[in-house]
């Protein structure tokens, strides 16, 4: 699916284009509207929200909860901010791929009864990564998303009663998280149900060397035995004494060998479940500073913040389509040409404007009309009228 994202700020595109002549005013105007539009969402937003809150400092409403219209509720909100929901295809191939912070997560994803994951901005950069065991390093081409949303519910209570160990979520819930710079490969670091386990290449590093030292040590304290067996015999031979009759140096030696070698014993197993341990938490650390600096907001904070992203996008693009559509009249095709000619050269690379969007939103507000395939729009004096007219019934003058 094509990324609609603009990386322009809403003001930066108002000031390209009162330089290319457009009238400020009517843009102005035009981004103040939508903008007002986008607080009605939110006010809707935070009533749909409110009774699936877990941060909630209010009293209960009493509302019955309802989490699939606030989903259905949210994933429009995204859409106008220009993100799209990750297929299970797409997120089945990120579950897969190598990690770049070389993390090997398990995600339980039965825990869900509703999962929707939702990106904008996708992009490349280069990463260095570390390989044979840190002795070297490779630069590889990574695939990230800008600005990453995740809606999870998780089942009920009942669902987790075999659950050893205790949670770190409430079952029933409903999360909403927004995070920033997500590489595609390590999706899986933002679900709040990962647990760290150790990649194969982790498990032989450790586990091969304890298995040798175990077994080294094991067949120390074997021939310890047999000889000390041994020589207990011969000396009890030697005495004519019947071997039960055991002399106490040999039983001491004997006892403090056989001591001697399970204290070396378990210190060497003690030290490599501490190395197994220290690399675990290696891991949980490398996990919590990538999820501390990424991490941009949470639950009723996120639609706070979504909103801001949706007036922005929503804005840019009614301010563009307005602008080029001033050029004359053209059919949606020419007009979306245009556009992402001048993205295009502004940018230094290619955009996909969403121009039907656009002209909707001028539809709707009476700035723009359709004539058969040809598309028009008001003079920037009579869409300035218009604006002022609405922004009044707005404000109730």
């Amino acid at each position: 699916m094509s990324d609609h994202f603009l990386p322009l700020d809403r003001r930066t595109v108002r000031d390209h284009l009162v330089k290319l002549g457009a009238e400020a005013t009517v843009l102005d105007g035009l981004a103040r509207v939508l903008a007002w539009e986008g607080q009605e969402h939110l006010e809707e937003l935070k009533h749909l929200y409110a009774p699936l809150d877990p941060n909630r400092d209010t009293a209960p409403t009493g509302a019955t909860a309802d989490e699939a219209v606030f989903a259905q509720a949210l994933g429009r909100l995204l859409e106008r901010a220009n993100y799209r929901r990750l297929t299970d295809a797409e997120l089945q191939h990120a579950m897969e791929a190598e990690s770049v912070f070389r993390v090997r997560l398990h995600i339980e994803m039965s825990d869900f009864a509703d999962l929707r994951i939702f990106v904008r901005g996708a992009k490349q950069r280069t990463e260095t990564i570390a390989t044979h065991f840190g002795l070297k390093k490779r630069e590889i081409t990574v695939d990230f998303f800008e600005k990453v949303v995740l809606l999870v519910r998780f089942k009920g209570p009942s669902h987790f009663a075999g659950r050893k160990g205790p949670l770190a979520f409430t079952p029933g819930t409903t999360l909403l998280k927004l995070f920033a710079n997500v590489p595609a490969a390590d999706l899986e670091m933002l679900f709040p149900n990962s647990e760290v386990r150790m990649k194969t290449a982790d498990k032989v590093f450790i586990g091969v060397p304890a298995a040798i030292g175990i077994a080294t040590m094991t067949a120390k304290l074997s021939a310890v035995a047999v000889f000390l067996w041994a020589l207990l015999h011969v000396a009890a031979a030697k005495a004519g004494a019947p071997v039960e009759a055991k002399d106490p140096t040999i039983l001491m030696a004997e006892a403090g060998a056989v001591i001697a070698a399970c204290v070396a014993m378990g210190m060497f197993i003690m030290r490599q479940v501490s190395r197994y341990r220290l690399k675990k938490l290696q891991f949980i650390k490398a996990l919590s500073e990538n999820l501390y600096f990424r991490n941009l907001d949470n639950n009723a904070g996120t639609f706070h913040r979504v909103i801001d992203d949706a007036s922005e996008e929503e804005g840019k693009e009614a301010l563009l389509a307005w602008h080029f559509l001033q050029a004359g009249a053209c059919t949606e095709a020419e007009l979306d040409q245009r556009v992402e000619a001048w993205l295009a050269k502004t940018l230094g690379r290619p955009i996909d404007f969403e121009v039907d969007d656009a002209l909707a939103k001028l539809e709707r507000l009476g700035l723009a009309r359709r004539e058969g395939d040809r598309w028009t729009t008001l003079t920037a004096s009579e869409a300035a009228i218009l604006l002022r007219t609405r922004w009044a019934a707005v404000l109730g003058i």
